[in-house]
């Protein structure tokens, strides 16, 4: 979810509005491709191996999102990228859809339809929801559906039950897997403080490092390897990409820096590089030691109400002897103005500097560059705004988002546990496009277990 969500916790809600004879226990099978045990290593499977997206949106937008075909039908659904949640979910009519107005990328007039297989409390994947002390699974019998309850920073939530269907998935090499994938059917609960607040498509592509993610469960059955990717463009018009497995653009992969991934706690699944200094025009700052996540659910960075403050002196500084002078403006807490609206960030970017966040725990010297595209958005009123904001509630945290991941090819290898990114043009590759609806096409197909 987009705005200040700093970190995701899946919990049970309390009930549901199911009968246990409506509940369809499933089972775990081998599908045929799976050929080695799930705790060895694999390699990349002949099938297909990797699997790629266009991923539409952009900054002022506010999301970055892409599509899934889901059920029989092969309908598609938009749903938010987010690496800091693990579940994917959506909207189903199984629970009364939000009334949101139509928006470019939504289809609420169509939610999906729930699906005949209903994930039981005594599967094993429901053992990896987290439950809070009075777990239903424990009070109610084992057939009941496994519920779920997902609530993040912003205070929004969604709750609903896990059920299992055919994912489509268009592999690099042309071939095409029907597989049958656990995933979150329910609805969307906007925050108390705003009740108004929209879900932007049809739910979220949970891409944490979890058993519920898609990934995981992809990797498990041997068909991909436990990686995935995004690159976001920062042009509105251009389409940027997702991917799972071992595809990397050949003009990024050469130039990518890598740094280990950092456990902030036992209970986190989220993506850390570690500990970084914030320098500023390739200087440092008083600004270290900040612990970083990863989060393309988040828009705009959000940084300790601490380093916050201390970035923002250091840009203001910067601006003392400049026409840009700050204005109040509703769009985001900090921005500046000259009395004319700035219609591009080239307007003003000589006014800038970039920042850059220096990882202390990599073996060699890494940054992560945050040009002032990384950090600054034009407003609607035509000001320059600080694309970085401060939450008291963020547990030490400090979370790199979307602003910061444009034209940047971000790789989250689970296999290595290895973090890495490059600069990239994040244009999506056109020789793997192909149509989706059209299986007939000469493609080899094969439906999994």
């Amino acid at each position: 979810m987009k705005g200040s969500k700093l970190f995701v916790l899946v919990i049970f809600s309390a009930t549901f509005q199911y009968c246990a004879s409506d509940a369809i226990t499933t089972t775990t099978s081998t599908p045929p491709l799976h050929k080695k045990k799930k705790t060895e290593a694999i390699s990349p499977n002949p099938f297909g191996s990797s699997t790629l997206f266009p991923v539409k949106g952009s900054i002022q937008e506010g999301y970055y999102y892409t599509n899934l075909r889901i059920g029989k039908s092969h309908k598609s659904y938009s749903v938010d990228s987010d690496t800091g949640s693990e579940l994917t979910w959506i909207i189903c009519d199984a629970y009364p859809p939000p009334t949101l107005k139509s928006r470019k990328g939504q289809s609420h007039h169509d939610p999906y339809k729930l699906s005949r297989v209903v994930i039981s409390c005594d599967d094993p994947l429901c053992n990896y929801v987290k439950h809070p002390r009075d777990d239903p699974c424990r009070l109610l019998s084992n057939d009941n559906p496994c519920p779920y309850r997902i609530e993040y920073g912003d205070g929004s939530s969604s709750t609903g039950t896990l059920v299992k269907d055919y994912f489509h998935i268009l592999f690099t090499n042309g071939s095409i897997l029907r597989s049958s994938l656990v995933f979150g059917c329910g609805t969307y609960h906007p925050p108390e403080s705003d009740p108004n607040k929209e879900l932007f498509g049809d739910g979220v592509l949970g891409l944490a490092n979890g058993k519920l993610s898609i990934v995981w469960q992809l990797r498990e059955k041997g068909l991909m390897l436990n990686k995935i990717g995004h690159c976001f463009n920062s042009k509105k018009d251009q389409q940027g990409y997702l991917f799972f497995g071992d595809y990397l653009d050949p003009s990024s992969s050469s130039s990518i820096e890598w740094t280990p991934m950092v456990t902030l706690s036992k209970d986190n699944n989220h993506y850390s590089p570690g500990s970084a200094d914030l320098l500023f025009d390739n200087k440092p700052t008083s600004v270290k030691n900040l612990d970083i996540v990863f989060d393309s659910g988040a828009t705009y960075v959000v940084l300790t109400s601490q380093a916050y403050q201390a970035a923002l002196e250091i840009v203001q500084r910067n601006l003392d002897r400049t026409p840009l002078v700050p204005v109040v403006d509703a769009f985001l807490e900090k921005c500046w103005g000259w009395g004319k609206r700035i219609k591009s960030i080239s307007e003003v970017k000589k006014y800038f500097k970039s920042m850059a966040l220096n990882f202390t725990n990599a073996r060699n010297f890494v940054q992560f560059q945050l040009p002032t595209q990384s950090y600054l958005i034009i407003s609607p009123s035509g000001n320059v705004c600080f694309g970085i904001s401060y939450d008291s509630e963020s547990a030490g945290q400090n979370i790199i988002a979307d602003i910061a991941f444009q034209d940047k090819l971000v790789v989250y290898d689970n296999e290595r546990k290895l973090i890495g990114w490059a600069s990239s043009k994040c244009i999506y590759p056109p020789r793997v496009e192909v149509d989706h609806d059209q299986e007939s096409n000469g493609l080899s197909s094969l439906e999994d277990a």
